[in-house]
């Protein structure tokens, strides 16, 4: 069994100017797509700060812990809830 087989003849070079036709389109609209969307998402791991993880005996809400967080100085922390609230 053959894949490929051993008479193919394929123009690689003939092709080149074909090939950086197209990706430079496609580098083009990924830039023009980064620039519609606002640019880079970046997370905690590239915008810096810390990443806590809390789980609650009891149920809470997203409001309650800014507020207490506000309270502590700390009101520019964002507060993402995940699943129920006791999560």
């Amino acid at each position: 069994m053959e894949l490929i087989k051993p008479d193919i003849n394929i123009d690689f070079v003939g092709m080149r100017f074909k090939a950086i036709v197209m990706s430079l389109v496609l580098i083009a609209a990924g830039l023009v797509s980064l620039a519609w969307h606002g640019g880079l998402n970046l997370g905690v791991d590239f915008a810096g700060g810390t990443l806590v993880q809390v789980r609650f005996q009891q149920a809470t809400n997203a409001d309650q812990i800014r507020t207490a967080l506000s309270d502590m100085g700390l009101g520019n922390a964002a507060i993402q809830q995940v699943g129920s609230g006791a999560d």
